[in-house]
C-alpha cells in the first residue's frame, strides 16, 4: 500500500512538472492567465511543489498582482527554504512596489544561496539604483556581467546607472554592448539616446529613440524622449506630435501630458497647456513640476491668484523645486507684493535656479 501511495505521489509530481513546463512556455509568450491556470493545476496535483508556487508568483507579478505574487513566493520559500529563485522573484515584486530595502534583502538571500545567480545580482543592482546608490548598483551589474558575459539586460542597466552618475561615455558604451548582444533591445536604444541627449547630441538621441519606436511602436517613453529632443533642436511640430503620440499610446503617462503642456505653453496656447497640466495632476496628484508649470501658464494669462496657489502647492510637494519659487515670485511681483517676490527669487537662486 505504501508503495502504491508513493507511485501515485510520483505520478502527481510528474504531471505537475509537465504543467509547470507548459505554464513557463505560456508565460514567456506573455500569456500569463494561461500560465497561471497551469501552475494552479500543478499545485492542485502536488501542493508541496515549490517550483509551481515560485513560477505562479512570477506570473502574478508580471500581471501586476503584487500581493498574490508575494504570497506565492513566500509559500515557495516555506516549502523550500533554499529556493533562490523564489527569493529573487519576491524581491523583484517588492521592487515593483517601491519597497527597495525588501528587494535588496531578498536578492541578497538569493545570492547567498546561489553565489553564481546573475539575475539576483542584476535585480539587486536595480534596487540600489532606484535608491540612488549608483556605485553599489554598478558593482552588482558588473558581477552579473562577469557571471554571464552575454547578459544584455545587465549591460543596459549598468549603462543607465552610469548615465545617472553623469559618466555618459561609459553609459553609451554599455548600451551599445547591450544592443550588440540583443539588436532588438528597444530600451537600450532609448537609454543610449538619453545619454546622447545629455551630451547635447540631439540628432543621435532622435535616431536612437526612432529605432526604439520602430522596435516597439507602443513605447510611450521613447516617443516622449524623442519629443524632448525635437524641442531642443527647434522642431516644434515634431515635438508636439511625439508628445501627443505618447499620450495616445499610454493615456496614463503624466510626464507626457506635462511635456505637451510645456510645448503648448511655449506656443502661447495657454488654455491647452493648462488642460494638459491639469490632466498630468489628475494622473499624479504629487507631480510638483506640473503644478509649477500650470502656475506659470496661469501667470502668463494674468490669473495671478491661481498661479500663486499652484506654485505654493508645488513647493509643498517639493520644497527644493527652484523654478516653483521663481514662478511664484513673478506672480507676487505682478500682484505688487514685492517683498514676497524678492524672497521667492532669492530662494530660487539659493536652490540653483538660473533664469533662461
Amino acid at each position: 500500500m505504501a508503495r502504491g501511495l508513493r507511485d501515485i505521489a510520483q505520478l502527481g509530481r510528474t504531471l505537475a512538472e509537465e504543467l509547470v513546463d507548459r505554464g513557463d512556455a505560456y508565460g514567456h509568450k506573455g500569456e500569463y492567465d494561461q500560465a497561471i491556470a497551469d501552475y494552479t493545476e500543478a499545485i492542485q496535483l502536488d501542493a508541496k511543489y515549490a517550483r509551481a508556487y515560485t513560477n505562479r508568483g512570477w506570473a502574478y507579478g508580471e500581471k501586476g498582482d503584487y500581493d498574490q505574487a508575494i504570497t506565492d513566493c513566500t509559500e515557495a520559500i516555506r516549502l523550500d527554504p533554499k529556493n533562490a529563485w523564489a527569493y529573487n522573484n519576491r524581491g523583484n515584486v517588492y521592487g515593483n512596489r517601491g519597497e527597495y530595502d525588501k528587494e535588496i534583502a531578498d536578492c541578497t538571500e538569493a545570492i547567498r544561496l546561489d553565489p553564481k545567480f546573475a539575475f539576483a545580482y542584476n535585480n539587486r543592482g536595480i534596487a540600489y539604483r532606484k535608491k540612488g546608490h549608483f556605485d553599489q548598483a554598478i558593482a552588482d551589474y558588473t558581477e552579473a556581467i562577469r557571471l554571464d558575459p552575454k547578459y544584455a539586460n545587465a549591460y543596459h542597466n549598468r549603462g543607465a546607472a552610469y548615465r545617472e552618475k553623469g559618466e555618459l561615455d561609459k553609459a553609451i558604451a554599455d548600451c551599445t554592448e547591450a544592443i550588440r548582444l540583443d539588436p532588438k533591445y528597444a530600451n537600450a536604444y532609448n537609454t543610449r539616446g538619453l545619454a546622447y541627449g545629455d551630451k547635447g547630441e540631439y540628432d543621435k538621441e532622435i535616431a536612437d529613440c526612432a529605432e526604439a519606436i520602430r522596435l516597439d511602436p507602443k513605447f510611450a517613453v521613447a516617443y516622449n524622449n524623442r519629443g524632448i529632443a525635437y524641442g531642443k533642436t527647434g522642431e516644434y511640430a515634431n515635438e508636439l506630435a511625439d508628445f501627443t503620440e505618447a499620450i495616445r499610446v499610454d493615456p496614463k503617462d503624466a510626464v507626457a501630458c506635462n511635456n505637451r503642456g510645456a510645448a503648448y505653453n511655449s506656443k502661447g496656447e495657454y488654455d491647452k497647456a493648462i488642460a494638459d497640466y491639469t490632466e498630468a495632476i489628475r494622473l499624479d496628484a504629487k507631480y510638483a513640476g506640473a503644478y509649477s508649470n500650470r502656475g506659470l501658464a496661469y501667470w502668463k494669462k494674468g490669473e495671478h491668484d491661481k498661479a500663486i496657489a499652484d506654485c505654493t502647492e508645488a513647493i509643498r510637494l517639493d520644497p527644493k523645486l527652484a523654478f516653483a519659487y521663481y514662478n511664484r515670485g513673478w506672480a507676487y511681483q505682478k500682484e505688487g507684493d514685492r517683498a514676497r517676490a524678492a524672497a521667492d527669487f532669492a530662494q530660487a537662486k539659493r536652490l540653483g535656479y538660473k533664469p533662461q
